[in-house]
């Protein structure tokens, strides 16, 4: 018969937790938008930017995008009515949940006297903040 031998424990390590903070996760890339987006829910997360642009050879010109909630707020416009250039806006998710985009489509006999009574096209995108 075998004599059954006995292991001695060892002294206990001390283990100490990690002082490196876990990895940020990367920004997402901006969504880009367009006229041909209109109708269209995009989805997005928070701090994710949005970039808009909307008319400039499409023969409108568009208002400033807007956002319907502050979960989306514009950081930077410019162009649009009543200028030539193309309306573009950026926005950035700042919290969870939902936002309309939208932008209007202006013209100057649209502000004079008797006003026009052209056809005006809105644009509308749904953002669903996760």
């Amino acid at each position: 018969m075998g004599i059954a031998g006995t292991a001695a424990a060892g002294p206990a390590k001390t283990v100490t937790p990690s002082t490196v903070p876990p990895p940020t996760p990367a920004p997402a890339d901006p969504a880009h938008l367009t006229e041909s987006d209109s109708g269209q829910t995009i989805h997005v997360v928070v701090g994710q930017q949005v970039q808009v642009e909307l008319g400039g050879g499409s023969g409108g010109s568009y208002d400033l995008p807007q956002s319907s909630s502050a979960v989306m707020r514009r950081t930077s416009a410019s162009g649009g009515y009543p200028t030539d250039q193309p309306a573009r806006a950026t926005f950035v998710a700042t919290a969870k949940g939902t936002a309309d985009l939208t932008a209007t489509t202006d013209a100057a006999c649209l502000h004079a006297t008797p006003r026009c009574e052209i056809a005006q096209r809105e644009w509308m995108v749904h953002v669903i903040v996760r």
